[in-house]
């Protein structure tokens, strides 16, 4: 499954689940992402999908895009890579492809449990697996770097909070030590396990 995440200096807006062929990105209204900023032209940036492939193209040579801070050119036909990176004026929009992460884990995945109305993931930014994703649909789910169990993440009726295992490894949410507490993840934070970042992000 393909994913989008919209964002703009650092803070999520939106996370797209795209299901049309052609996926239209742009200032106008009626595009699939609709980026409200005059920086953005009406139809900036164009993303064909097919099976696991996510192609994106720009209408205009005159239409500035970045993808990993590199140029796209009107000629270039470039296929998007888990973890890529579009920048579009201020905005950033990140591209994943929904892995099976949750296999790692031993409760079945195909028989989530929700404890609260949230609908939470991971996304997974620096090092091992960089750019998989994790659905938390699992009561616990305990994860790390290098097949290590450095965090536990418990799904609650009062949303999503993070314990520290391994003594072995570092672990931090936005840059501040979690040491002994129980943290309340919100939407946006950053997790830091050992060498392994992560994203925690909540979708409607």
């Amino acid at each position: 499954m393909h994913k989008l995440i919209l964002s703009f200096k650092g803070r999520i807006l939106k996370v797209y689940t795209p299901k049309e062929v052609e996926f239209t990105i742009g200032r106008h209204p009626e595009c699939d992402m609709h980026i409200d900023n005059l920086a953005v032209e009406p139809i900036h940036a164009k993303i064909h999908f097919k099976n696991h492939k996510a192609v994106i193209n720009i209408p205009s040579k005159d239409f500035k895009v970045l993808i990993n801070n590199k140029l796209l050119n009107t000629d270039d036909v470039t296929t998007l890579e888990r973890g890529d990176e579009i920048q579009i004026g201020k905005h950033t929009i990140s591209y994943l492809w929904e892995s099976e992460l949750n296999q790692d884990n031993k409760e079945p995945v195909n028989q989530p449990r929700k404890h609260n109305n949230l609908n939470g993931w991971l996304q997974i930014t620096k090092g091992p697996r960089l750019g998989r994703t994790l659905h938390l649909n699992n009561p616990q789910i305990s994860l790390g770097p290098h097949g290590k169990k450095g965090v536990l993440i418990t799904s609650t009726v009062d949303g999503y909070f993070l314990a520290h295992l391994d003594n072995s490894l570092n672990v931090s949410v936005n840059n501040q030590d979690v040491g002994d507490n129980r943290i309340h993840l919100e939407n946006g934070q950053t997790i830091q396990v050992g060498d392994m970042e992560m994203l925690f992000y909540t979708q409607d």
